[in-house]
């Protein structure tokens, strides 16, 4: 089976990711990775609107013509330790073009800190 151009995009950036994981602290990753997720551009067609649900920073990734009464709500990997990454948001963007409908890509708290 050839997997997509989304999917080798998202494997070439899974090195970066393990080696942020395993190598340095929490804190500095996160802080790297909070960035990265800041100036994330999404693909041509794709809306980026940053909203707070209730204190808790969330992004809306729209596709251009989406379903107005359908949503999805991605809840990304990362135990509670490693936040939101660009991988995220590529796949998040990918979906709401493939499924056309919104995407509600929730940032939730991260321990030890919450």
């Amino acid at each position: 089976m050839t997997s997509s151009s989304a999917e080798r995009r998202a494997r070439a950036g899974l090195p970066f990711v393990r080696f942020m994981q395993n190598y340095t602290p929490f804190s500095a990753s996160n802080r790297l990775l909070r960035h990265s997720v800041s100036r994330f551009r999404p693909p041509d067609g794709i809306t980026r609107e940053d909203i707070s649900a209730d204190g808790v920073p969330c992004i809306w990734l729209s596709p251009p013509n989406g379903a107005a009464d359908r949503v999805l709500l991605y809840l990304h990997g990362g135990g509670f330790v490693m936040g939101q990454t660009p991988l995220h948001l590529h796949m998040g963007a990918w979906l709401a073009r493939k499924m056309a409908q919104r995407v509600l890509m929730v940032d939730y708290r991260l321990a030890p800190q919450h």
